[in-house]
């Protein structure tokens, strides 16, 4: 399960645990992880739209 989220896999599917041991905190800590790696990867996108649209807009206004 582990080395697919370093690979960028984000589709797999972890389920929270109720599990009060070390594998439900390390669940637990997988799952903030992969959360904030998504939220990260839609910033990384919108910041790209971003940059993309105020390229179009730069280049129409130099036309």
């Amino acid at each position: 399960m582990l080395p697919v989220i370093p690979d960028g896999d984000m589709e797999i599917e972890i389920k929270p645990t109720r599990r009060r041991d070390e594998i439900g905190a390390m669940t637990k800590a997988i799952i903030f992880f992969k959360d904030n790696l998504s939220q990260a990867e839609d910033l990384r996108q919108e910041q790209k739209r971003a940059r993309d649209e105020k390229q179009k807009q730069d280049e129409a206004a130099a036309a």
